[in-house]
Parts: structure tokens; C-alpha cells; sequence
């Protein structure tokens, strides 16, 4: 399954960073190259003018507390700030784990897993399937024989098979459902049963009451057989998973050819509140996928710049521009 990632953002500026790695846990998998470039994205020109602030308040003023039932999405700039900061995080371990599969859970890989393939300029790229409602046992059918496909494509025929799984996460059912798929097939096919897999889990998921991180967690407990099915699980705590909660900025549709599905964005238009500093601004977008595009390129590209850890090296937008 494909997915179109790189619509409406480009890379536009080279940084390396300027601190070793930390260890990778299991299986010490990083590349001898720890310093490989990463992109802070930016929305190409044409798409840059998809909304306009319709009026600005002050925070807790009673023009907030007023509107507060009238917007179903309200978003600071400091969630998308600390996100930033756990996207360049989610991309450089990315790119020094030398991991043969990526693997992208559709719906709740689409914002990490393109803004990061983004963002390494085609030194990775994710294989995506379709997981929606994927802790539901009648859905498991048709996603074992999704990753089968994926998985005996990407099999690098070594002893060590390293695989990639990033995604978002709350109730922790989704990954442990997930991994349990996994393990199943690395039972189940005898082109996997005598290899070491060793599943890299990164999830990026919010500081909420409704965020269960103990049922995140056991899926290390539960589904790890050690020298076979090892698990390294990465958490990215977050604010706010964003667009998670508001579905006109992740617009995604599942079209089909009659042989395969695509996920691809489509234009939803909508209103919501940002929040910058002590003012918020009424919101109105024609694509609010374009707009949260900008939102997030702003922020990384805002860390990426003041960040003592990375120095920017080059410039690569035009190439991207002229296209």
C-alpha cells in the first residue's frame, strides 16, 4: 500500500547534529555514520495560503471560554513545538538504526511517518497498511496477510531481521495487537521462524489521563522471546497528538484501483483555535491538511534553527522549488 507523503512539504535546509547518539538497546544496531543529515520541511510556495485568521482574543477572556463549544479542535503552538522536537528525535534514531523494514500503520503513522521521510530526504521510507480498527480480531485476517506480503519483500535472508514500527498511541491496544500479529507470523512462516527479529517500537502518544502507559509498556513483557522476538519500545510523550483528535487536519481517504488501496490526503476545510502565548486566533482554512503542514514545518524548522545540538550545513529548497 502506498501512501502520498510529500504533497505539499519539501526539505529546505541540511543539519547535522553535533552530539553522539545515544545506544541503541537491543542489538546495538547503529550505523557507523551518526552524524547523517536531517531536513527541516517546508510547505511549497503554492500551497502556503490555505487559511486566514478570522479574529484574535486573550486566553481565558470571555470570548475564550465562549467559544470553547463552538470549536471542536483547539491547539497551542506549544504542542506543535514539543511534537517538532520528538519528530527530529523520532528522525535521527530512524536514520541510525539500520532497520531493513519500516513498517506504518495507517491511520495513526500518517503524520510521523510522512513528515519524517520528509524530513531524512529519501534515506528511509516507511511500508504502509492499513490498521485502522486494527485491535479488532475480524480485521486481523486481512493485515496478517498485508504484513506477510510486506515483510517477505523487505527480508533481508540474514540471521538478524531489524524491524521498524512507528505509530501513534493511547489505550497501548493498537501496538500490542500489532506486535502480536507479529510474533504470530515470526512463528508461523518457516522464512522467518529461524531468524533473530528485532522490533525497533516507536510511538509517539500524549501526557493525557487517557494515555495508558503501562499497557504500552507490557508489550515488551508480553510478546519478547529473548535471542528471537527482541523489542526495544521508544516512547515520545507529547502534549498533544493534534491531529489525532481533529480529522479534517489528518484528511486521509482509502481509494482502490480494484488490485490495491492507496491512502492519500484530501482537502477538508474547517475552523479551529490556536493558541500563541497569552492570544488565541480564530482559525478558518480551506485544506486543513495544508495548514496543519505549515503549523508543523514552522515549529520544526523553528527547533532545528535554535537547537545547540544541530548545525545547519546547506541549503536544499530550490531544488524542490523549481520542480
Amino acid at each position: 500500500m502506498t501512501f502520498n507523503s510529500t504533497t505539499y512539504t519539501a526539505p529546505s535546509g541540511s543539519f547535522v547534529a553535533n552530539a553522539a547518539p545515544q545506544k541503541f538497546l537491543v542489538g546495538e544496531a547503529y550505523q557507523a555514520d551518526a552524524y547523517r543529515p536531517i531536513y527541516n520541511p517546508a510547505v511549497l510556495d503554492q500551497y502556503t495560503s490555505s487559511y486566514e485568521v478570522k479574529r484574535t482574543f486573550s486566553y481565558l477572556s470571555a470570548e475564550w471560554f465562549s467559544s470553547l463549544s463552538k470549536f471542536p479542535c483547539r491547539v497551542a503552538e506549544s504542542d506543535f513545538d514539543l511534537y517538532a522536537e520528538k519528530l527530529v528525535k523520532l528522525t535521527e534514531h530512524t536514520l541510525q538504526v539500520a532497520s531493513h523494514c519500516l513498517l506504518g500503520p495507517l491511520r495513526g503513522a500518517a503524520k510521523p511517518c510522512a513528515t519524517t521521510e520528509v524530513m531524512a530526504r529519501g534515506q528511509f521510507s516507511y511500508d504502509y497498511f492499513n490498521f485502522q480498527a486494527g485491535s479488532n480480531a475480524q480485521n486481523h485476517g486481512r493485515i496478517t496477510a498485508d504484513l506477510v506480503t510486506i515483510l517477505k519483500q523487505r527480508d533481508p535472508g540474514a540471521a538478524d531481521y531489524r524491524i521498524n514500527v512507528t505509530d501513534t498511541a493511547r489505550g497501548g491496544q493498537g501496538i500490542n495487537a500489532l506486535v502480536a500479529l507479529l510474533r504470530e507470523i515470526h512463528e508461523g512462516h518457516s522464512q522467518f521462524r529461524n531468524q533473530r527479529w528485532i522490533l525497533d517500537l516507536n510511538l509517539l502518544h500524549d501526557t493525557s489521563a487517557n494515555t495508558d502507559i503501562g499497557n504500552i509498556e507490557s508489550v515488551k513483557r508480553t510478546f519478547s522471546i529473548p535471542g528471537k522476538l527482541d523489542i526495544e519500545l521508544n516512547r515520545y510523550p507529547v502534549t498533544s497528538l493534534i491531529v489525532e483528535d481533529y480529522d479534517p487536519a489528518l484528511a486521509v481517504e482509502l481509494v482502490s484501483d480494484g488490485q490495491s488501496f492507496r491512502f492519500k490526503p484530501c482537502a477538508q476545510a474547517g475552523s479551529f483555535l490556536y493558541q500563541v502565548g497569552s492570544e488565541v486566533r480564530v482559525i478558518d482554512s480551506n485544506d486543513c491538511y495544508q495548514t496543519f503542514e505549515k503549523l508543523y514545518s514552522e515549529s520544526i524548522t523553528q527547533y532545528l534553527v535554535t537547537s545547540p545540538k544541530h548545525e545547519q550545513d546547506g541549503v536544499v529548497w530550490q531544488e524542490y522549488q523549481q520542480k
